[in-house]
């Protein structure tokens, strides 16, 4: 028997369903549409999929053919190990320009800090920054690209 890695119990097809659902929260798609965008071979595994999911971790709201569906707090905790970077990338994001303000700040108008110090900190920390915004589309793509038909069910 094969041994099992963490991720098979992380990395599932039903949340890789959610996330999908919750990087697309704000479009009303069909259930054809989300088959073909995630690989699916046909509709009906979706959609099941999707009624399985529907009471605890998504709620949906029909308008015409197309549904929007809203990932609920239970849905964003399955994923939270999915969506945390774009939450820390936007925190850190925050905190570089605040460095490279308040070193600007500092030179500009005398204020008794070390403003060279603090400025180079604000740079590296935005050097930083892309290159971990960089890490994370990768990483995402990677996802999208190779682990969409060999997951677990």
């Amino acid at each position: 028997m094969p041994s099992k890695k963490v991720s098979d119990d992380v990395l599932t097809k039903d949340t890789l369903l959610i996330y999908y659902l919750w990087k697309t929260r704000k479009k009303d798609q069909t259930i054809s549409a989300i088959a073909e965008n995630l690989g699916y071979p046909d509709d009906s595994s979706v959609n099941k999929r999707i009624n399985k999911l529907v009471p605890k971790y998504l709620s949906k709201n029909r308008r015409d053919s197309n549904v929007r569906f809203k990932v609920t707090l239970n849905g964003k905790r399955k994923i939270l190990y999915l969506i945390l970077p774009e939450y820390m990338l936007a925190s850190m994001i925050v905190l570089a320009f605040g460095y490279v303000w308040w070193g600007i700040e500092g030179m500009l108008f005398a204020i008794p800090i070390q403003a060279p110090y603090v400025l180079v900190t604000g740079l590296f920390s935005t050097v930083m920054l892309i290159l971990v915004f960089w890490l994370y589309r990768t990483g995402e793509n990677r996802l999208w690209q190779g682990y969409r038909r060999s997951l677990p069910d």
